[in-house]
């Protein structure tokens, strides 16, 4: 009795118990089965009546030069016969023409753009200032820092320039007649509770640690370390003051020396892009 292969897709599950009857299901939708011809040709006419949308094929052995014969059914291959022999027929599927694309954005492109810039308001500068700073201080025993020099300038949006202007500008020394702690309450009543921009702001930060622990006082000061941002926007290798000034182009030697540090400070402060962008979503 010659072996015959069945291979079912998409079809009831009924047909597919009912040929369990006869067949053993090796596989998804392949089965096997070893039955003479009669039967065969019955279950194939059974499966072709109750493949409703589904396909289906049986491959059987045969006395041909390949030895083998095949039949399908509502697939898109088709068996031909040629001298005998049984080919597979995959017709040329014709390709739907492609209609062209409308111009402009989708409608899920136009929906996504509206949520992004839903709730948001425009930045507006005439609110925004901040302090720039420059700090000196001595470092004595039990590491304990002590004020030297403390100089702070203000920086305000001018919105009949467009620009950004320097505002007041306060310097102090500790001396005979200033006392450290009179000197310090004064930078912290010219600073406001504005933020507070200096180049590197390890020292001016462990100060105010000192202080509040020798004063049990919380000193609330939002400070910014600009050499941080300088870092993230610029690759140089060395990042002084004086070298970041020339990587951005602040002025000549001859400029710099007619201005304070202050002064550069806040023109630099102004050409960090990372930094004004931070302090611009902070204040909107």
């Amino acid at each position: 009795m010659p072996l015959t292969v069945m291979t079912l897709k998409k079809v009831p599950g009924s047909l597919r118990g009912d040929l369990t009857k006869w067949m053993q299901e090796i596989a998804t939708g392949v089965y096997i089965g070893n039955f003479n011809s009669k039967v065969r040709e019955k279950l194939w006419e059974r499966v072709k009546a109750n493949v409703k949308d589904g396909e289906a094929t049986m491959s059987y052995a045969y006395r041909n030069e390949i030895g083998y014969r095949f039949e399908t059914w509502k697939t898109s291959q088709k068996v031909i016969d040629v001298d005998g022999i049984p080919f597979v027929y995959i017709p040329l599927q014709e390709q739907e023409p492609t209609h062209s694309l409308k111009a402009g954005f989708s409608k899920a492109a136009m929906f996504h753009q509206v949520r992004k810039f839903q709730g948001k308001t425009p930045v507006e500068h005439k609110n925004l200032v901040f302090i720039v700073a420059d700090c000196r201080f001595q470092e004595k025993e039990a590491k304990e820092l002590h004020i030297q020099e403390i100089e702070a300038l203000i920086i305000k949006w001018q919105p009949e320039r467009k620009a950004f202007v320097c505002g007041e500008q306060w310097k102090e020394k500790v001396g005979a007649e200033n006392k450290e702690g009179d000197v310090w309450k004064k930078f912290l009543r010219f600073t406001k509770k504005e933020p507070i921009v200096v180049y590197d702001d390890g020292q001016l930060m462990n100060y105010m640690k000192q202080e509040e622990k020798a004063r049990r006082e919380t000193i609330i000061r939002t400070m910014y370390s600009l050499e941080k941002y300088v870092k993230r926007e610029k690759v140089l290798m060395d990042y002084s003051f004086k070298n970041v000034c020339k990587a951005y182009g602040i002025g000549d030697k001859t400029e710099q020396h007619s201005k304070t540090k202050v002064e550069i400070l806040s023109e630099l402060v102004t050409k960090v892009n990372g930094f004004m962008k931070r302090l611009e979503k902070e204040k909107a």
